[in-house]
């Protein structure tokens, strides 16, 4: 639920009473939420008291609110305007410039505000997505400068329509774009390798246990998805687990995290022997995943060139692809169709399927969006 700067006020109707509550911007862990202006503390999910400015406690409040409020006050802290059945009002308008021969680029969420006054941001579903569509909006004889045409959307989960809550973004074509100016930076961040901790305190402690901890981990387990996403041998190679398990479709992230830290801690570390140890583990990985990216370098003789990510699948199977595990393990025979140089732990389907908004479920559809 989007939370505004300021305190905003819901009011809700538990039985003949109307209770106003009042949610302050703090953390989801310790929200303060005001009841008829006494002060309750919200943590994880329970109400608790707490003392007023007087200091006086409001144990006694509590204990004679009737459960249906407590229910309801818990559900208002997390419920979303739309949830609790408010109707958007209004959408801001959307209005793009792009340069002839070009798509446009829409936003990916738009702010509405409800009838009861609140609002939000919420995602918008353009209706240009298809192949056929972006060649015609690229088409500088059907779109050429001074021209202007609209582009059709929808807010996701709203019930306006069947497909959602409908928005049009106005697109007006230019000969070129403005150039943006640049940044000018007005300081330059130290390249890691000139700054050194020395000494025998807190901060060089906790560098030596990170680099110990980091040499612990497997590096082959950081490219045991790798090479069941592209048809290698995972014999001796530990199973990766959490959110790196075989069993998520967020497999692959931690090893870039590996990696990242593994860089960090070369360049940080002041013995030489763990030094090239990380540097033998780093190269461990990159050499594996290499040989999991070559085998994406297919050259498509009826194309005269190197399959691309593009040549996936046809428009029309990309449309119904599925995203069950079924589905994945047939997509892991499929390597050579990824597209020249694609490199992930998971089949670049699964890119395709968030492109093509799918279901956020492991099971059925996508994870990470």
């Amino acid at each position: 639920m989007a939370i505004a700067s300021k305190t905003w006020q819901r009011s809700l109707k538990c039985g003949s009473r109307r209770n106003v509550c009042a949610i302050y911007p703090l953390s989801l862990h310790n929200r303060a939420v005001g009841v008829h202006g006494r002060t309750l503390a919200a943590r994880s999910g329970c109400l608790l008291p707490c003392a007023d400015k007087r200091g006086r406690n409001r144990q006694s409040y509590i204990d004679n609110m009737k459960k249906t409020t407590l229910l309801a006050l818990c559900l208002a802290t997390s419920l979303s305007a739309a949830a609790q059945g408010a109707k958007i009002k209004t959408v801001t308008p959307v209005a793009v410039t792009t340069t002839a021969g070009e798509v446009p680029m829409l936003p990916y969420r738009l702010w509405v505000t409800y009838t009861d006054g609140s609002g939000e941001y919420r995602q918008v579903k353009w209706m240009n997505s298809s192949l056929e569509t972006e060649q015609e909006a690229a088409d500088a004889a059907k779109h050429p400068a001074g021209s202007a045409y609209d582009v059709q959307g929808y807010v996701i989960g709203d019930n306006k329509t069947a497909a959602g809550y409908p928005v049009t973004a106005r697109v007006s074509v230019v000969a070129t774009q403005p150039s943006a100016p640049l940044p000018q930076p007005v300081a330059e961040p130290l390249p890691l390798g000139s700054v050194q901790l020395i000494g025998d305190n807190r901060l060089t402690h906790n560098r030596d246990l990170d680099i110990d901890n980091l040499l612990s981990l497997d590096p082959r387990q950081q490219v045991y998805n790798y090479r069941d996403t592209y048809g290698l041998s995972t014999d001796g190679y530990p199973e990766a687990d959490g959110w790196d398990s075989p069993t998520t479709k967020l497999k692959g992230h931690g090893t870039g995290h590996y990696l990242s830290a593994m860089a960090m801690a070369y360049v940080a570390c002041p013995d030489k022997a763990k030094r090239q140890q990380i540097k033998k583990n780093i190269k461990l990985v990159v050499d594996q995943m290499r040989e999991c990216q070559e085998r994406t370098f297919v050259f498509d003789k009826q194309l005269g060139r190197y399959r691309e990510a593009r040549d996936l699948a046809p428009e029309a199977e990309l449309r119904t692809m599925g995203g069950t595990w079924k589905d994945f393990d047939r997509y892991k025979t499929d390597y050579a169709h990824y597209g020249y140089g694609y490199i992930n732990a998971i089949p670049a389907q699964h890119c395709a399927l968030i492109e093509r908004y799918a279901p956020y479920n492991n099971e059925e559809g996508v994870w990470a969006p």
